[in-house]
């Protein structure tokens, strides 16, 4: 994975992950599903949340969020055939989102297709949109159903928050960038195959061992902040491969599995009024946990000179001060007021946007 051009405040090239699932929707009827707020300043502010079940035994958890902007950008693509060709961004305004048509060039936003239109040979296909967060949100509410079959791709997100006990917490948020029906999934298919997948570049630290599991320590640098992150090894033998050549703040790009363990506070017995059990469709909540499960690695993006010790020291004191006038004076922003990847080929409409 590419690693992007150096920011501006931290001075280090950040580093993005992405993530692809498919499986069923879940949740679509619950309470914190489609939420609109205003931000301190009035503006609108909506969110979505909801659940996609990847097998019988595993659900991970996907939310957006988005409110009106100053610009939107439009970007086209670099022409491979023309020499020193270059990609080209464009700034719209809000206003015009939905109007804006220039040859070639694409809303950078949410790629959403859950309606179902006829192409000029009358094939069934994805009625596919290009939305801006905030756009994307309303559409998905008002198009997403429970036990819909649909592909997800997107970006990871990590942060890390102070609870009200003080303990500090770290959290990973799946974000899409597309949600698009799929073949309809099947569990009981003989050959049924999860599809929960990442990507990440990383910051090594070191490997450790917990029993008898491997762990690789890490950081992963965000566009404004570094955050401290942990995937577990799939095997001894990747993880002995890491220990021996990938040396403390090198960075390297790897990939695997997303898993969940969910946790259970007490056994649900099954009703005695005769009809059955309860619906696991209802009983969607978060108390699932992700872990990001390493199963290989490239070491040609195997990296030594862009994250030194020194460049990651001097990156976390600038986002330490940062951070603390944030806390004395304020950011000065509206953040409102609420609390390697294969290419998906067996549906057209799971094909690259």
């Amino acid at each position: 994975m590419a690693e992007e051009k150096k920011n501006k405040g931290l001075g280090l090239p950040q580093q993005r992950g992405n993530f692809q699932l498919k499986g069923k929707v879940i949740g679509v009827k619950k309470d914190n599903f489609y939420k609109v707020t205003k931000t301190k300043t009035e503006k609108p502010f909506r969110m979505i949340n909801f659940g996609v079940q990847v097998s019988p035994e595993s659900t991970l958890f996907v939310s957006l969020t988005g409110m009106p902007q100053d610009k939107v950008y439009f970007s086209k693509a670099r022409d491979p055939k023309v020499k020193d060709s270059k990609s080209e961004t464009l700034p719209v305004d809000w206003s015009k989102r939905a109007s804006f048509s220039k040859k070639d060039f694409r809303l950078i936003g949410v790629n959403v297709g859950l309606e179902k239109t006829h192409d000029e040979k009358g094939k069934e296909v994805n009625d596919k949109q290009n939305l801006v967060p905030f756009d994307a949100c309303e559409y998905i509410n008002d198009h997403l159903e429970d036990g819909m079959s649909v592909f997800i791709k997107g970006n990871l997100e990590y942060s890390t928050f102070t609870g009200q006990d003080g303990n500090v917490s770290h959290s990973l948020k799946l974000i899409p960038t597309q949600i698009s029906l799929c073949k309809e999934v099947d569990f009981e298919e003989k050959d049924y195959e999860v599809v929960a997948a990442f990507t990440q570049n990383v910051v090594v630290e070191g490997v450790r061992k917990d029993e008898d599991k491997y762990y690789l320590e890490s950081k992963v640098v965000n566009y404004n902040t570094i955050e401290n992150t942990e995937f577990e090894i799939g095997n001894e033998a990747l993880a002995r491969n890491f220990k021996k050549n990938v040396k403390p703040y090198s960075s390297i790009t790897v990939w695997g599995k997303i898993t969940t363990l969910k946790n259970i506070d007490k056994v649900e017995e099954p009703s005695d009024d005769g009809w059955g059990n309860p619906n696991p469709m209802d009983r969607v909540n978060s108390s699932y946990k992700k872990t990001l499960v390493i199963t290989g690695a490239n070491p040609e993006s195997l990296e030594r000179e862009n994250y030194t010790e020194e460049k990651i020291e001097e990156a976390l004191a600038k986002m330490n001060s940062s951070a603390k006038a944030e806390k004395e004076f304020g950011d000065g922003k509206d953040w409102g007021d609420t609390k390697g990847l294969k290419d998906a080929t067996e549906d057209d409409d799971q094909a690259p946007w």
